[in-house]
């Protein structure tokens, strides 16, 4: 819970993302739907400047601390 939180914080301190929803949490997981204003790969880059990575899954996108 403590690694959400932060990652939770980090993600809120990005200029580019304007709303944030999570819609379910378990274990080592966290399911949210972001809003961001600018292009994927603004958002990518932001991202990487806090030490994530978004990575496509098909359905679904995986956020993940880099070195994880």
């Amino acid at each position: 819970l403590q690694d959400w939180v932060e990652t939770e914080k980090t993600l809120r301190d990005i200029p580019l993302i304007n709303r944030m929803e999570v819609q379910a949490m378990g274990t080592n997981r966290a399911q949210f739907k972001l809003a961001f204003n600018g292009s994927h790969d603004k958002l990518l880059y932001a991202l990487r400047a806090k030490n994530l990575r978004l990575t496509d899954q098909g359905k679904y996108w995986v956020l993940e601390k880099n070195g994880d």
